[in-house]
């Protein structure tokens, strides 16, 4: 943690916010983690009204930092974004599927189905950037996501 902000107010894709504890320097770029009714607000203002498509589907492209595999507290970048109409704060589900090896040609893990369940914390026009929030397995690259 580097310190604890209170939101001012949103503007656009952007929080305007007053730096109440710093622990460390705060610099552009820095991750911040909205309390649930904050955040909640903010996800509703940036989905515009619009409503999440039906077939909203893709993979997973890669786990921050650079590792082989994600669990639980994780953060993946996943290749879809506004574009296809994802927002921050949506909820995936992500699966594996037996006879599909991942984009590096990699022989699919023993472990098949449902892995886990990952919430949108950035979203760009075609990629995004998501936390794992339940793991009931591994999850790597080429795994297949999917809004529920």
């Amino acid at each position: 943690n580097t310190g604890v902000l209170k939101v001012i107010r949103f503007e656009g894709e952007e929080v305007l916010a007053k730096v109440l504890i710093q622990y460390d320097i705060v610099k552009a770029g820095d991750l911040v983690r909205l309390r649930d009714p904050d955040r909640l607000r903010y996800y509703n203002s940036l989905r515009q009204g619009g409503k999440a498509p039906l077939q909203l589907k893709g993979e997973v492209l890669g786990v921050m930092p650079p590792k082989m595999v994600a669990v639980r507290g994780d953060v993946v970048f996943v290749d879809f974004g506004r574009q296809q109409g994802a927002w921050p704060g949506m909820r995936l589900l992500v699966s594996r599927d037996a006879e599909s090896p991942d984009s590096n040609g990699m022989l699919p893990l023993k472990q098949t189905g449902r892995l886990g369940q990952l919430e949108l914390l950035q979203v760009s026009r075609e990629a995004s950037v998501a936390r794992v929030i339940a793991a009931d397995g591994i999850i790597r690259r080429g795994d297949k996501v999917r809004y529920r």
